[in-house]
């Protein structure tokens, strides 16, 4: 086919509703090139609902491949500890609803990077261990940086914490929108704490948002490894954040930029060209905060 091989558009209340494409050959086995050719809502959330490929055949005629995949959300959900799930579009936590995501869970990213992500506009409580983190990554056959979008964090969300967790493969590792929330500092609200995000694009991208960022390794990330703009306040603790700046030697350890007045203690950051980068852009020293170091 030219253009898709399943295209579904102009539904009323897309999000509750979900295309049974299950048990299909589409021409491959990679689950990327298959999520390409089909339109649905990763493509348009406005208007295309949800398709579950999964059990799609190994050959023309074919026995399906075994997969658990990761329903959509529409009320309070528990992932049981030790369980893989494979996520084939993008994961929404509705507003008023919690997901909870238990030690040992892992979560294979395998479609294609186009607003394959959670989205958080709810709750979204992580509760990984030192022994068994909660895992989340790309699940092609050859990962890479970009493989899939991250965790955006919206301006809606209510509660945000992501504790041991490995994190990699996605363009912005965590992404967080404008947010009010404060964390009392126990990790309890608003943070991410004793996790590794690494091999991706970005590890952690904060647009006016100050969640805790404690205890973490951030590192081989293809260019910043912390970026933060408009107004990021975090208390940045305890990292190790290391060797990012992977696609060229311009990016850095922590990068600074536009009324963002962190403060930076306690970290240990090396291998990038700048370790932290301070841009404060038409700022006046008389009249804003500056990052304290």
């Amino acid at each position: 086919n030219s253009s898709y091989d399943l295209y579904a558009y102009w539904y009323e209340e897309p999000s509750n509703q979900l295309i049974d494409a299950t048990g299909n050959w589409w021409g491959t086995t990679d689950a990327g090139e298959i999520a390409d050719n089909i339109y649905n809502s990763i493509d348009s959330a406005t208007y295309s609902p949800n398709v579950d490929y999964s059990g799609y055949l190994d050959a023309e005629g074919g026995n399906p491949i075994a997969m658990n995949p990761l329903p959509p959300l529409s009320a309070d959900t528990t992932l049981a500890s030790g369980q893989s799930y494979d996520v084939l579009d993008r994961i929404v936590v509705p507003a008023g609803v919690t997901l909870t995501v238990e030690p040992g869970v892992t979560l294979n990213f395998l479609g294609n990077s186009t607003n394959q992500r959670i989205q958080v506009d709810g709750a979204l409580d992580i509760q990984g261990t030192q022994a068994n983190p909660v895992v989340m990554g790309s699940g092609l056959a050859s990962p890479s940086a970009g493989d899939w979008e991250g965790i955006f964090v919206s301006s809606s969300a209510t509660k945000f914490v992501l504790q041991h967790v490995v994190l990699e493969h996605a363009d912005r590792g965590v992404e967080f929108e404008t947010n009010a929330l404060v964390e009392p500092g126990d990790c309890s609200v608003f943070c991410v704490q004793d996790s590794v995000l690494r091999n991706n694009n970005y590890g952690l991208y904060l647009t006016g948002s100050s969640p805790l960022l404690d205890g973490n390794t951030i590192e081989l990330n293809q260019q910043d490894g912390i970026y933060m703009t408009t107004g990021s306040s975090s208390l940045i603790t305890g990292n190790v954040i290391q060797n990012n700046s992977q696609l060229s030697n311009s990016y850095s350890g922590i990068y600074i930029r536009n009324a963002s007045h962190p403060v930076i203690s306690g970290n240990t950051v090396t291998g990038q060209r700048y370790g932290v980068r301070i841009y404060p852009q038409n700022r006046s020293l008389a009249n804003n905060a500056f990052p304290v170091v």
